[in-house]
């Protein structure tokens, strides 16, 4: 066991044995929190679950964020955040640090306000680096959790207990309070900080109207998710675009729970819950079944039924998983209920909205089950008058439907069809929540905001759409593009 020294001889320890390969580390307390220091390789080995880690990175002194179990980041989690764009930061830091001097004070200041707002909220962690007589704070958004926090987040006492407690206590869901964490995530913005993994893009400005379109790569592919938000306020559309782009990564593939790899023949031995992808696979027509010898990818889900873990094929939640070619895909681009929130039961509930609105339109649709149109004259809300009028302006008829289903929630389906061969000859969204102006107003601006972003290209989406056939449809952006052309159009009446 290391036995713990003076925070001031600690900072001694700090100061002389810079970039020296330190056989044990060092610890000491501070307000009541440990502090570790060694090299960086130590920790790579061992992973500290509570306090704070500082290490020498070449010329730099690191002082980690603080680690907490009940907050679930460990030394893991923020190595691998750093690992994964060190190349990135290494260009960036080209200043000669022939006269760096190690400033205890400015230590003792990182340390305490680490300790003082440990854990920025919606996954947003800071930590500081200390370089040449600089003291520079960095927040970073973390992508991911270690293979260590993960067992514990996926781990049935945690979800049962989670959903348990939810509901006992009712859980409150509160709306748009996403918005509160304005300044927060726009220090994962800043310009200067590297690891924000954030791209502004482009910003467009028609018509009254900014568009802010946000790219987020992911840590360890050549591939970038996009986000896209517009509004009449700068700030606002890139909140949007923010908030889409991290709702699309999340649903692309696994990043903060462990997939399962196993055959149904070895869960039914092992006695696991399970869904059959050949039930769905059955119902969808789809004629070849998935051998139970056969091993697929699994994540674990909580079942509302049952009230248990219940383990989901993962092809049919993350709509990007990608799959070696021993490992094909039992489903591709799937389309499910998927949202953020400022907690997880809100998250839940907004992902329900989703599931909901897909469920309404295409009950409507495959039943021909005719909708209630809403008379737009009856419409008050100016937000939604006004995004009305530029969709017309861009050369669309619009129709709005109400589809509300036998779950008293309201759903509304925005039907628009272009005027002219240079447009979509049809376009449709829908959106549900509990406000029935809310739910509208977010169909409208979805709607308002596709048309005007895919505006400027549709001589080559119509071509595209001229040339599809059904079996082309592989991506969930495709749907649109086949429904471009005027001889499709009878499709969508009913």
């Amino acid at each position: 066991m290391i036995k713990p020294i003076s925070f001031y001889a600690f900072i001694d320890k700090i100061s002389t044995t810079r970039n020296e390969n330190i056989n044990s580390p060092y610890i000491t307390t501070f307000n009541g929190k440990k502090i570790v220091y060694g090299t960086k390789q130590y920790f790579e080995v061992h992973r500290i679950t509570d306090g704070i880690i500082t290490f020498w990175d070449k010329n730099e002194l690191i002082v980690s964020p603080l680690f907490s179990k009940k907050l679930q980041i460990c030394s893991k989690c923020f190595l691998n955040q750093r690992n994964t764009y060190q190349n990135v930061q290494e260009k960036e830091f080209i200043t000669s640090f022939n006269n760096f001097k190690f400033n205890d004070n400015w230590f003792t200041h990182a340390i305490t306000s680490i300790i003082k707002e440990p854990l920025d909220t919606f996954n947003l962690f800071h930590y500081y680096i200390l370089n040449n007589f600089e003291l520079k704070l960095t927040h970073f958004y973390r992508v991911s959790l270690c293979s260590k926090c993960r067992e514990t987040k996926d781990s049935e006492v945690y979800v049962l207990n989670y959903f348990n407690e939810m509901k006992r206590n009712q859980m409150p869901v509160k709306t748009n309070v996403l918005r509160s964490k304005r300044k927060k995530i726009r220090h994962v913005l800043a310009n200067e900080n590297k690891d924000s993994n954030f791209f502004i893009f482009k910003d467009l400005l028609d018509a009254n109207t900014i568009s802010t379109e946000i790219y987020f790569k992911h840590n360890d592919e050549e591939e970038f998710i996009s986000g896209i938000g517009t509004s009449s306020e700068l700030i606002d559309s890139e909140e949007m675009a923010i908030f889409e782009a991290l709702e699309s990564f999340t649903g692309t593939k696994p990043v903060s729970s462990k997939s399962i790899y196993m055959s149904m023949t070895e869960l039914s031995d092992k006695g696991i819950d399970y869904f059959d992808p050949n039930h769905y696979l059955s119902n969808a027509g789809v004629s070849k079944k998935i051998d139970n010898e056969s091993k697929i990818y699994w994540t674990k889900s909580y079942s509302s039924l049952t009230q248990s873990i219940y383990l989901i094929p993962e092809d049919f939640i993350y709509y990007k998983t990608l799959r070696s070619k021993d490992s094909k895909k039992i489903v591709n681009a799937s389309s499910n209920g998927h949202a953020l929130g400022n907690s997880m039961s809100e998250a839940i509930v907004f992902s329900i909205f989703e599931l909901l609105e897909r469920d309404a339109f295409l009950v409507h649709w495959y039943a021909n089950k005719k909708p209630m149109e809403i008379d737009k004259i009856t419409i008050c809300d100016e937000e939604i008058i006004s995004d009305l009028d530029k969709i017309e302006g861009l050369g669309y008829e619009v129709h709005i439907f109400k589809i509300t289903l036998e779950i008293d929630i309201p759903i509304y389906w925005v039907y628009s069809e272009g005027i002219g061969k240079d447009r979509f000859a049809t376009y449709s969204t829908s959106s549900a929540h509990y406000d029935s102006v809310t739910a509208l107003k977010s169909a409208v601006g979805e709607t308002l905001l596709a048309l005007s972003y895919y505006g400027k290209g549709m001589d080559s989406i119509i071509e595209k759409s001229k040339n599809m056939t059904r079996d082309e449809i592989i991506n969930v952006a495709d749907h649109p593009i086949y429904y471009a052309i005027q001889e499709r159009k009878k499709i969508l009446v009913f």
